[in-house]
């Protein structure tokens, strides 16, 4: 019986040994992979914290929920802007809009201006949009 528990751990142990080497090998691409991202990559964590309001700051009214969903809803359906443009951050506190982040020209920062101009009215916009050709 001492045998056959012997021959049994063996086989085991064999098995395992597979396993272990199967493991690394499989594993070690994503290893490499994520060895290949600095350590330093963009962060820019103390820009946004710098910058005030924040999408905290976006008031949970139906009114202000609302009109950011109609401007949001405007954006994404007009075919001219440009994903960049789609995705900007736009914060409403007390009627009040505020559009910020990046887009890629004047052009696209006065088209979407005009928009929340259109639905939150005039005088209630504040352009923070930064274009990228000037």
């Amino acid at each position: 019986m001492d045998s056959q528990l012997l021959t049994l751990a063996k086989h085991f142990l064999r098995i395992l040994r597979k396993a272990v080497a199967i493991g690394s090998f499989i594993c070690t691409p994503v290893i490499a992979q994520n060895a290949s991202i600095p350590a330093d990559k963009p962060d820019n964590s103390r820009r946004n914290a710098a910058d005030q309001p924040t999408a905290e700051d976006q008031s949970n009214s139906p009114q202000d929920r609302e009109t950011t969903r109609n401007l949001r809803r405007q954006l994404v359906q007009n075919d001219s802007l440009s994903e960049t443009a789609k995705n900007i951050k736009i914060i409403t506190n007390n009627g009040k809009v505020i559009l910020r982040g990046p887009v890629k020209s004047q052009q696209e920062r006065n088209t979407i201006a005009a928009m929340a101009e259109q639905i939150a009215g005039k005088g209630n916009v504040t352009n923070q949009l930064e274009p990228k050709e000037r």
